[in-house]
Parts: structure tokens; sequence; C-alpha cells
């Protein structure tokens, strides 16, 4: 046996993702310098999750290990068609063709160093009998996958509202003041680069003097960010499960509102920027006086 080696129709790189559902093809390619005997030959897909850390403050570890993906594919048959009576490969290159369709409910790679991984791998196995027993001969390859999520669904196609309140009172029973921030999303079913109307409204119903040294000032500014935040669950040796959370600001966009008068100010801004989903901003900002 000269060389045994695994070959897949996408190398694993960043942009070369299979979709769930889609088919994966490959070949195994084998070349031999003399008459070699062959027993069986065949395929596994193996997908895994794996989360791992330490807590913080106790140092327990925790770590899970789960099976996304186990799927076996005997090739001995198609083998067996390059070979004579006699089970043998003779001199020579072979190749053997294979394809696979990933599970639809498939979950994407993922690598996040002191949270978990998502990895998936190609492992292909080459039985060579012989008068001591069994050699086996193992190629192996890693392919990334990226989930299949149904984007036409209705609840993606719905705006999306968040509102959050800061209450602020004042020092020797002072007035009570609040200030109340509320986010629509026009809706959440976006492939990268569409566009998405994002409306931030601010209301404030305190109402301070301002220093004389800063009266023709008064900036009010925001930023609003698109954030991605992934979820990660382990098991420590007592049962004890634990979550982390990983959120990543994706984009972020900036907004100043330079006077104050009482009535909405709306400020647009495009962006060209294909890499991210949040392309189009709406902000409003409203100071209200009581």
């Amino acid at each position: 046996m000269e060389n045994f080696e695994l070959f897949l129709e996408k190398s694993h790189t960043q942009r070369d993702y299979y979709s769930a559902g889609e088919e994966i093809k490959g070949h195994v390619a084998i070349s031999t310098k003399g008459r070699v005997r062959v027993a069986r030959l065949s395929l596994r897909f193996i997908g895994a999750a794996h989360t791992e850390w330490h807590d913080k403050c106790t140092g327990a570890p925790f770590e899970s290990v789960d099976k996304v993906l186990d799927e076996y594919r005997d090739l001995t048959s198609e083998l067996s068609s390059l070979c004579d009576g006699s089970t043998e490969l003779s001199p020579g290159e072979h190749s053997v063709a294979f394809h696979f369709k990933l599970p639809m409910d498939s979950v994407s790679t993922i690598a996040k160093d002191g949270h978990g991984v998502v990895k998936y791998f190609c492992v292909a196995s080459l039985d060579l009998p012989d008068d001591g027993g069994d050699n086996e001969i193992v190629a192996e390859k890693e392919f990334a996958v990226t989930a299949y999520l149904n984007l036409d669904a209705p609840h993606f196609r719905e705006p999306a509202h968040s509102s959050e309140q800061m209450t602020k009172g004042g020092v020797f029973c002072g007035r009570i003041r609040r200030v109340k921030a509320e986010l629509c999303v026009e809706e959440l079913g976006l492939m990268t680069g569409e566009t998405c109307e994002v409306t931030l409204t601010v209301e404030n119903t305190a109402k301070r003097g301002r220093r004389k040294s800063h009266a023709g000032e008064g900036h009010k500014c925001g930023l609003i960010s698109l954030c991605q935040q992934v979820d990660f669950k382990a098991k420590a040796k007592t049962g004890e499960w634990q979550k982390r959370s990983l959120t990543t600001a994706v984009q972020s966009q900036g907004i100043c509102k330079a006077n104050c008068a009482k009535k909405p100010e709306t400020r647009r801004t495009q962006k060209t920027d294909s890499s991210s989903v949040l392309t189009f901003l709406e902000s409003k900002w409203k100071n209200i006086s009581t």
C-alpha cells in the first residue's frame, strides 16, 4: 500500500461550508505498488458538541460531550468492483466515490475557546487482512456545517419590540425621574446583506437645569448594536448544570441628538457593508418636560 487518502468536494475553510440537508460528495483514493488484499472499506460521518470550562469561584470542572451526528456507510461492494476474484487490488491508482446527505436538523459548526466547540469529521477506514490479523488504515477529513433556518416562518416576519425603564430618585425626597427606552426591529428573518429598519425611542421625564458653561451643548447620544449570542451548557461530576453565554457585537451604530427639542428627531444612516444584517437604522429621541 503506497497511499490512502480521503477527499471532499469542499475543503475545510471558513468559506466552504455544507448546509444542513446538503449532499456531501467525495472519493477515497488508493494507490498500491503491488497486489494488495483488501477486506473492507467503510466511512463514518461524525459530529460532536464539546463544552468545557472551570467554575471561576469553586474551580469545579464542567464538561459535556454530545454526538450530533453518527452515520456509517459501507463501501466494500464499490471497492470489490475494483478487485479481481481474490479480493486483491492490482498495482496502480484506484478511486471509490461516495455521497452522503446531511440531516436537516444538523447544528452549525462553532469553536469558542473557554466555552465549547461543534466539529464534524468524515473518517475512511480500509481493512487489510494478513496472517496475524487485520490491519486498518484510516484517513480523516474535517468539514464545516451551517444549520438550516426557515426565515419565512411567520414569527420571523413580525416586528419585535423590547423596552427598558430606569428610575432615578432625587436626594432628600427629590422628584422621581424616569428614563424609558423602547426598541423595535422591523422583522427578524434576515439574510446577510439585507436591510432592516430599527427604531429606538427614548423618553426622558427628567428636567434638570444645565450649567451655564454647557448651555449651548446638551448632546444626547446612544448606541445601537447588532449582537450575536450563543449559549453553552456543561455538566459537573456532581450532576450540576452550568450555562455560559457568549455575546459578540457584529456591528454598532452611534446616534446623537444635537439639541434638546421637545419633538422627536429622526436620523437615518444607510450602511453598505454586505457582511452585516443591520444596514438601515432609524433613531428617534424624545424629551418630555414635566
